[in-house]
């Protein structure tokens, strides 16, 4: 994701270790853009 995101900084938002949270640019580059991206955590058995 990070990847696909043309800037130097972002900003990630979660409420919760447990719940989603959002990828955000800092500084929007491209003012006919907007993204925002979902992050889903993964919980694996060990």
């Amino acid at each position: 994701m990070l990847n696909n995101i043309d800037t130097d900084e972002i900003r990630l938002e979660m409420s919760a270790p447990n719940r989603a949270g959002i990828l955000l640019p800092v500084n929007q580059e491209n003012k006919n853009e907007d993204i925002l991206m979902l992050v889903m955590p993964v919980m694996l058995n060990k």
